[in-house]
């Protein structure tokens, strides 16, 4: 994984991530969200002119929409690393239960030694 291109990294499901990468991933889509967010929620409550607030907040949504395709390819290594299915990914979309199955893949520790999904992510050199 040292040497795998950024496609590889995210972009793909192939494979296996352990829960730092994960978690370092989460805090980085956190911060870049609330980096959009933050002007653009100034822009709208300092703008009467409602063109400008529109186009604001298309980019800012275009944008997070963006990141968010890499957090799900992520999250699918994740589960691969609990030897688990792609399929559980669709929990991220039930209000509620999205808090606690990201606090379940931050959490939990991934399967010792290599599983159908590759080799363990903490023997690889990263």
């Amino acid at each position: 994984m040292k040497n795998a291109s950024l496609e590889e990294r995210f972009l793909s499901t192939k494979g296996r991530i352990n829960r730092k990468i994960f978690i370092l991933y989460a805090v980085c889509f956190i911060l870049f969200c609330l980096f959009l967010i933050i002007p653009t929620f100034l822009v709208i409550i300092s703008t009467t002119d409602g063109t400008v607030v529109d186009i604001s907040v298309s980019i800012v949504s275009t944008l997070i929409e963006l990141a968010l395709l890499p957090s799900l390819f992520l999250g699918i290594k994740r589960l691969h690393d609990l030897d688990k299915s792609a399929v559980w990914i669709i929990l991220c979309v039930i209000p509620l239960i999205n808090m606690l199955f990201f606090a379940y893949l931050c959490l939990i520790k991934g399967t010792d030694g290599d599983n159908k999904y590759g080799k363990d992510p903490l023997s690889l050199d990263l």
